[in-house]
């Protein structure tokens, strides 16, 4: 983030922490974190949490009602910490001129000796300041790092889908709309680096 702060020096508005690899974050969702950071309790950071069926290694949220009293890293949480069902999604809602001063602040005085975007939200609370979560489906927040979690994000996506709109094809059944530039060929052109995806209907 801090790698931002030179192209955003003059920026006086909202900040919306998002990951490239988290692709389905509803809009209405981002909105809703906007839309908490600028209610009347006047929250420092809004953080978008969620309740996995898993807790796997994320890093927990403790909070009562939507208040945050910590944030904590799973390496770093304790055995009652990590009970906390309430997980991190990393995605943040921060007004520009809070987020650099926060930033600036923060330690790598942790269990990996990393800096951890988290600890915005510490610091905040522990100047006193308001922090709140919103929360979402996991689904929302589901990170895609492989071909296999892509294949399986897709099935759910197009499940989803059918779900509201029948025309839907079963995810093996559509066919994808890559076409090299060079060669004319699909999927399997040996030359990946002239590939693009034309657009295709996939429905009836």
């Amino acid at each position: 983030m801090q790698q931002a702060q030179s192209a955003l020096k003059d920026f006086d508005g909202n900040v919306l922490i998002l990951y490239g690899d988290v692709p389905f974050v509803p809009t209405k969702t981002m909105q809703a974190m906007i839309d908490r950071l600028h209610s009347d309790d006047d929250p420092e950071v809004v953080v978008l949490g969620f309740e996995p069926e898993d807790t796997l290694q994320y890093g927990r949220i403790v909070a009562t009602g939507d208040r945050i009293e910590w944030m904590v890293e799973h390496k770093d949480a304790t055995e009652k910490q990590r009970q906390t069902k309430l997980c991190n999604s990393g995605l943040m809602a921060v007004r520009s001129k809070d987020l650099f001063a926060l930033l600036a602040r923060v330690t790598n005085n942790n269990a990996a000796g990393e800096y951890y975007l988290v600890d915005i939200v510490n610091i905040a609370v522990q100047d006193g300041r308001h922090c709140h979560v919103v929360r979402t489906d996991a689904y929302d927040v589901t990170g895609i790092n492989s071909r296999g979690e892509l294949a399986a994000m897709e099935a759910e996506w197009q499940k989803r889908r059918r779900a509201g709109d029948g025309r839907w094809r079963k995810p093996d059944r559509a066919r994808n709309g890559l076409v090299c530039g060079r060669h004319g060929g699909g999927p399997r052109c040996p030359d990946r680096t002239q590939c693009v995806f034309r657009p295709r209907r996939v429905g009836r």
